[in-house]
């Protein structure tokens, strides 16, 4: 079922693509837009190094934790926390509970169903490569429009 719904997908987005580059060529002109917005990130980030100012900051955030030591403080009260409370006991005793049972059994045959599915992973990677396909020749086809005018 997954798989037919995914395949169809797949073919409503080539028919779409289709129409799309037949009208109106949205998705180029999308293309073109994210092309610019780039562009322009890269020119603001190279002016005022917005790259550098993040890594300062993350560089800056790991320095103060190694002198105040926060990480390690959190995960030795932790620990003591649960040796004085025997919050791990306590959790132990919950998931034992009945509705627990349940929910962690509709979690594994939840898991279970996912993993079946894998098996419809070769055929999808299929359908995209024949999107990408599909987006190559088109590309070309453009390419090929675009070069013919110079001539």
């Amino acid at each position: 079922m997954i798989f037919r719904f995914i395949k169809q997908m797949a073919n409503s987005y080539i028919a779409a693509r289709e129409w799309d580059l037949k009208n109106y060529n949205l998705v180029s002109k999308a293309m073109d837009v994210a092309g610019y917005a780039f562009n322009k990130f890269t020119e603001i980030d190279e002016k005022y190094g917005v790259q550098q100012v993040f890594i300062s900051l993350i560089n800056k955030i790991q320095s103060f934790d190694q002198k105040h030591e926060i990480i390690s403080s959190a995960t030795s009260k932790t620990k003591s926390f649960d040796e004085k409370y025997n919050v791990r006991e306590y959790v132990d005793k919950v998931m034992e509970n009945g509705k627990i049972k349940i929910i962690s059994q509709k979690v594994n045959e939840t898991v279970w169903n996912t993993w079946n599915t894998m098996e419809y992973v070769e055929e999808i990677g299929q359908q995209i490569n024949e999107i990408k396909q599909f987006e190559q020749n088109q590309k070309e086809l453009k390419d090929g429009d675009d070069t013919e005018g110079y001539e």
